[in-house]
């Protein structure tokens, strides 16, 4: 092989492997099994208060960089739809009034982080 095709051929690798659309700290994300979009940010100095984090939707960046996005309100009620795994309610739960897995639950109060590293509360 030439030296100007070897050249060529990892020019073009290089465009290939570049995707634009790939967030970065502070940039757009999208989870496209959940239909929502949401910021990139680092967990470690962050808090998602407007929802949850999902891995793997910031690719350009550390493994502590991950998609934030926000809760859905829920569906007949005012409130918002959490999973209950990870967030707890200061009110009873509503049960049919979020899509997704049983997990996932209206919260009609105020909504907290059962992790006990983030201090805000989620709004209703």
């Amino acid at each position: 092989m030439k030296p100007l095709e070897s050249i060529l051929i990892a020019v073009l690798g290089a465009v290939v492997l570049f995707n634009p659309t790939q967030a970065s700290i502070g940039g757009s994300c999208k989870v496209p099994s959940a239909s929502i979009s949401g910021t990139c940010q680092n967990t470690t100095n962050t808090a998602c208060c407007d929802g949850y984090y999902t891995s793997n939707y910031c690719p350009n960046d550390a493994t502590a960089v991950k998609c934030c996005t926000s809760f859905e309100p829920c569906t007949g009620a005012r409130g918002v739809c959490v999973d209950k795994r990870y967030v707890g309610c200061y009110t009873a739960f509503l049960n049919d009034k979020c899509p997704g897995s049983s997990n996932v639950k209206c919260c009609p109060g105020t909504a907290y982080f059962w992790d006990g590293t983030t201090t805000c509360k989620i709004g209703h």
